[in-house]
């Protein structure tokens, strides 16, 4: 599927791998808030553009971590038909549930939680993000793939990428005990998925039987190598 559309159940094909990736939902929000919501990218662009090496983040300047939930809270509550940009609130559960059709946030929880995991557990393989700081993880996702080196290929960065990891290191965000607790309290959906998938695979990754050269069937004229 396109980014932010509505993406294919897995078991609509036969001769497709169906890969998804999940986060822990703390790390998940804060990421996207360090990323696109605590700075306004082209103003900050601009600034280290005309600075060069002088640059330095003004605290003013920044969205703080509250202000930055509070925004997402009354995204939340419309109940948006469209992609979940910007989505902090079991964000896992709703995508994996199709939330637009269940009617997001307004839906009973338990409908969503078993939509999202009858939709989550029969993905081929499902990657936690976080755990990719571990070598061996990423050396069986490399197996699992059949390619190695996946990891530490040089890949293109977001265009925000570059400005909001220097503004974040020059002036650090920092988050109270209160704002993980409200995160926490606002994915306990999330939380409940993961559980279930944990207990589906204590590594923490599904690794099943089928790998990506089992699914790939080349097309007459083809020579059968995954490129």
């Amino acid at each position: 599927a396109d980014e932010g559309d509505p993406y294919e159940p897995p078991g609509m094909r036969n001769d497709t791998l169906y890969v998804t990736s999940i986060r822990d939902p703390i790390g998940r929000t804060i990421s996207n808030y360090e990323y696109e919501g605590r700075w306004k990218c082209g103003e900050q662009r601009k600034l280290m553009k005309e600075q060069k090496d002088a640059y330095m983040p003004l605290a003013e300047h920044a969205i703080s971590f509250e202000s930055f939930m509070e925004q997402n809270d009354k995204y939340t509550q419309k109940c948006p038909t469209g992609p979940l940009w910007g989505c902090h609130s079991d964000c896992h559960a709703r995508w994996f549930a199709a939330p637009h059709r269940l009617g997001c946030a307004k839906t009973n929880s338990t409908v969503i939680e078993n939509a999202a995991y009858e939709v989550a557990s029969n993905q081929h393989l499902i990657i936690r993000t976080e755990f990719l700081r571990n070598e061996a993880y990423v050396a069986e996702v490399e197996r699992y793939f059949g390619v190695p080196g996946i990891v530490s290929r040089k890949q293109g960065a977001p265009v925000c990428d570059p400005v909001s990891k220097r503004a974040n290191s020059l002036l650090p965000a920092e988050y109270s005990e209160e704002s993980k607790n409200k995160v926490r309290q606002q994915n306990v959906i999330d939380y409940r998925l993961f559980d279930k998938l944990h207990a589906d695979c204590p590594e923490g990754i599904i690794f099943p039987e089928r790998t990506l050269l089992d699914v790939y069937e080349p097309h007459p004229g083809q020579s059968g190598e995954v490129t």
